[in-house]
């Protein structure tokens, strides 16, 4: 819960919440995120996984491209 993926999600997809003891929970709206892959790469203990992420935003890449 340091809230890096947070500050750093263009769609504001990561969701903090404070629970007991100030430590912070946090996880990821599904309907929010576009896949960027923004908070896995800021992530300072790798503690996020998106294994969908990469495909993601590599279809709208090779989409934007195609078009």
């Amino acid at each position: 819960g340091c809230g890096k993926c947070a500050d750093i999600c263009p769609e504001g997809a990561v969701v903090l919440e404070e629970i007991t003891r100030g430590a912070g929970l946090s996880w990821i709206e599904p309907g929010l995120c576009t896949g960027c892959g923004n908070c896995i790469s800021d992530c300072p203990t790798g503690a996020i996984s998106l294994p969908e992420a990469g495909q993601k935003y590599f279809e709208k890449v090779i989409n934007a491209f195609l078009e």
